[in-house]
This record gives C-alpha cells, structure tokens and sequence, in this order.
C-alpha cells in the first residue's frame, strides 16, 4: 500500500480546522450583502404565445 492516505473531509469540516475564532467574528461583523433585485420587477411580458411544437 502506499503510505500517503487520502482522508476525505467535508466542506465544514475543512473550515472548522482553517478558520480562526477571529475571523469567525470579523466574518459576522462585516456582512455588507446587497439584496438581490427582483425578477418579477423587471420581468417584461413575454411575448406573442407560441404554438406547441410537434413531436
């Protein structure tokens, strides 16, 4: 066998092990996250209906 081991971890496992307390608390501070727009908004109607297509 070879002597390197692959050992599979989850996305949160490797953020636990990587990121400091700190930057946990910086990361909470400082979420400046714009609301997405709306699609319904700035939806345009949609055009003349199609006929369905023959199979």
């Amino acid at each position: 066998m070879c002597h390197h081991t692959i050992e599979a971890r989850s996305i949160e496992e490797i953020r636990e092990r990587h990121r400091s307390e700190e930057a946990d608390e910086r990361f909470d501070e400082h979420v400046d996250v714009d609301p997405a727009d709306d699609p319904a908004e700035d939806a345009e109607p949609p055009a003349e209906p199609r006929t369905p297509a023959d199979d």
